[in-house]
């Protein structure tokens, strides 16, 4: 299964829920327990929600969908890359330059 990746459209602060980004799956598909990194920020997909604030356990290609839980707002316009577990992403992101943040 190919890595879910996209651009990040739309991201806020929820009082109640934390960090939430609306993200635009370009290719692949997004899938529950994965993590997503975009720039410094990365999200663990603890749950997805579709347009309709249902939650789903996975979204494909073309689908807007909302990720909650980021470490830092992602900006608009970045792109996101998912990765199969958080080591994964750390890793990624320290390859990146970014050594994360716990």
């Amino acid at each position: 299964s190919v890595a879910g990746e996209g651009v990040i459209i739309e991201s806020h602060v929820d009082t109640k829920k934390g960090i939430s980004a609306i993200v635009l799956i370009k290719d692949g598909t997004l899938r529950k327990g994965e993590t997503i990194v975009s720039g410094e920020s990365l999200a663990s997909l603890r749950y997805i929600e579709n347009f309709k604030n249902e939650r789903i356990e996975e979204a494909s290609f073309s689908s807007p969908v909302r990720v909650t839980g980021w470490s830092i707002i992602p900006k608009v316009g970045d792109s996101f890359t998912s990765f199969k577990d958080k080591k994964e992403a750390q890793e990624f992101l320290e390859y990146l330059g970014f050594p994360f943040k716990k």
